[in-house]
């Protein structure tokens, strides 16, 4: 989340106040934090593209254009999110350890600060395969 210093406010356009804020350095609702990842809320997302161009290792993506290698993430984001629950996901493209998991994954805290990466992260970036080391656990 280094260097987000964007700032959205939604302003009602009949009364023109502030309807909500969307602070990357202080808090937004959307990233969730857990030990070895970050997910994204579909459902607070407001697809505005502006967290994009601000993830190091590029590994945001609009929906629409989400690689297909990475299709899995989708679920697993709306669960450690809170956006869905286990019992409501399709499990079925998750890895074997990650669906046996699922079940007793807990909503991850948003991010309230603004914290280095993780030791590591540009060459974890560029691994294939990483969903096995996965940790659905709270940082």
């Amino acid at each position: 989340v280094a260097g987000m210093r964007d700032l959205l406010v939604c302003l009602d356009a009949q009364t023109g106040k502030e309807r909500w804020r969307f602070d990357f350095v202080k808090k937004m609702e959307t990233p969730y934090e857990g030990k070895n990842s970050l997910a994204i809320n579909p459902d607070e997302c407001i697809d505005c593209g502006a967290c994009e161009p601000e993830c190091p290792t590029t590994a945001i993506f609009e929906e629409s254009e989400l690689p297909a290698k990475w299709a899995v993430y989708k679920e697993i984001n709306a669960i450690v999110s809170g956006a869905k629950s286990a019992a409501d996901a399709d499990k079925s493209a998750m890895p074997a350890n990650i669906a046996a998991a699922i079940d007793g994954a807990s909503t991850w805290p948003n991010i309230t600060e603004q914290k280095k990466p993780l030791p590591g992260a540009d060459d974890a970036a560029k691994e294939e395969g990483k969903i096995s080391a996965l940790s659905l656990d709270p940082p």
